[in-house]
């Protein structure tokens, strides 16, 4: 969650002020390498495979929709700034 917050913050605040060849390896090399896919992905795995299906599923939504909720809240306080 707070690697979607921090990107929310940082492309608001960076869009328009930095060119594309600063933005994406900060947004995507440093931002990136903060948050990982692949530990997301292994846990609801995980659960999953020990017969823990259904908090896989509540583990997965929940991660997404308060992923998006904290990308639009750090995005959100990244406007306001400007």
């Amino acid at each position: 969650m707070a690697g979607a917050l921090l990107l929310g913050f940082f492309l608001a605040v960076a869009l328009g002020h930095l060119p594309m060849s600063v933005m994406t390896p900060i947004a995507v090399g440093l931002i990136g390498g903060f948050t990982t896919f692949s530990t997301f992905t292994w846990e609801a795995f995980t659960l999953g495979r020990t017969g823990r299906s259904e908090v896989a599923l509540l583990y997965v939504t929940v991660s997404v929709c308060c992923g998006l909720v904290a990308a639009w809240v750090g995005y959100s306080a990244g406007r306001a700034l400007h």
